[in-house]
């Protein structure tokens, strides 16, 4: 299947029907491409569609025409996020385990005098050769990772993805991994100077940090407001602290905000909110990590309260690493004052968010009756006396 899929997007004929077909209507399109293609038709209509997104996702890949299936592209890193990490783990020889569309590897290349790529999926590992056929650093292991380990070379840094759901079903730790990382890693420790393994954004730090021993690093990387991953970063025979980072990645991939575990120490002063302030939201690495507090006391933030993420300032703060809002009131949590409030402003649709509150979105929303929308956004926490309260802010587009 893999050899139809490149035999046909290969060709001239293809290449030239991908690009002169872009503005063609869908139905007109499909049969075309049936015309064209017969049966391999599905090739080329994927591979339009796909190009279309990595045109946003992994430009520079789209300018050369990078070869994707629908579920390499989906599983694959974001260009911004791809750089950011080439920086990080350059090195001579590079591995990657679970290398899929080979993103992160393409960006790796710069730097790298030899890279490894393993890849169990017969179709993908065809692709990567394909894709990579003009860098003559990279070699190709079709095979599972544990199966291949012993063909690679030694040294330098390995990386690898897992898959968290074989099974189907969502975990939050690497307990039930493919491949297996409690199992694997002792021999990565040995093999490699330097081990990266990525997470998913909805992994628990804590637990993956516990089966990993002692990560030196572990890096959150958001960009554009969006937590994408938790890398953890991990060396032989480390034993000192670890430290937590913080990333935020701009549009264009440019670090808009670095901040570590060992920047700053110490808790916001608490104090009240009030009509005229600005709410400020973090972005979701720092909260991810449990930096948001250290953060917010380096740069003179006050606080809600001790656990809440949401912090306020009397004015705007340029170059702020997160969201900031207008407060146009602060009401305890009672849900006829709220109604009789909304009714009287005219709200009636609303942006909601909680932190450090008794109730989940969907619950508040089912008492107040309050579907979602533009009028105002609403953030739901407690005051410093630990009473609920509702913060109706300035809705703002991001």
């Amino acid at each position: 299947m893999s050899t139809d899929r490149i035999s046909t997007l290969s060709t001239a004929k293809a290449k030239s029907f991908m690009q002169n077909e872009l503005a063609t209507s869908e139905t007109k399109l499909i049969n075309l491409a049936a015309k064209e293609f017969g049966t391999e038709a599905k090739y080329v209509l994927e591979q339009m569609q796909l190009q279309q997104k990595t045109v946003v996702k992994m430009p520079t890949l789209a300018a050369q025409q990078w070869l994707f299936t629908t579920k390499s592209y989906e599983q694959s890193t974001a260009e911004a996020v791809a750089r950011f990490k080439a920086g990080l783990m350059a090195a001579e020889l590079f591995t990657d385990l679970t290398a899929g569309a080979g993103v992160d590897a393409y960006f790796m290349a710069k730097a790298a005098k030899q890279l490894q790529l393993v890849e169990a999926d017969a179709e993908h590992a065809a692709l990567l050769r394909f894709n990579f056929a003009q860098h003559a650093q990279v070699q190709v292991f079709e095979g599972k990772a544990e199966e291949v380990l012993q063909q690679l070379a030694a040294g330098g840094t390995v990386y690898l993805d897992p898959d968290r759901r074989p099974g189907g079903q969502r975990v939050y730790d690497f307990s039930a991994s493919s491949p297996d990382i409690n199992l694997l890693l002792p021999q990565l420790l040995s093999k490699f100077s330097r081990v990266w393994i990525k997470a998913s954004p909805m992994a628990d730090v804590t637990a993956c940090s516990l089966q990993l021993g002692t990560p030196k690093t572990v890096y959150a990387i958001c960009w554009q407001d969006e937590l994408k991953e938790l890398l953890f970063e991990l060396e032989p025979g480390f034993a000192g602290e670890t430290t937590y980072e913080a990333v935020l990645l701009g549009k264009t991939g440019a670090v808009a905000d670095r901040f570590n575990s060992s920047s700053a120490a110490g808790v916001p002063e608490i104090t009240g909110a009030a009509p005229g302030m600005y709410l400020l939201e973090p972005h979701a690495g720092l909260t991810k990590l449990r930096l948001d507090k250290a953060h917010a006391a380096r740069a003179g933030l006050k606080a809600f309260n001790s656990q809440a993420a949401y912090y306020l300032l009397p004015y705007w703060l340029d170059g702020y690493p997160g969201r900031q809002f207008v407060i146009k009131a602060v009401l305890p949590y009672k849900p006829k004052v709220l109604q009789t409030y909304f009714q009287a402003q005219g709200i009636k649709k609303v942006h909601m968010a909680k932190r450090d509150f008794f109730l989940e979105v969907a619950a508040i929303r089912k008492v107040l009756k309050m579907p979602d929308g533009d009028d105002a956004r609403l953030f739901f926490t407690k005051d410093a006396s630990g009473l609920g309260i509702c913060v109706v802010c300035e809705f703002q587009r991001f």
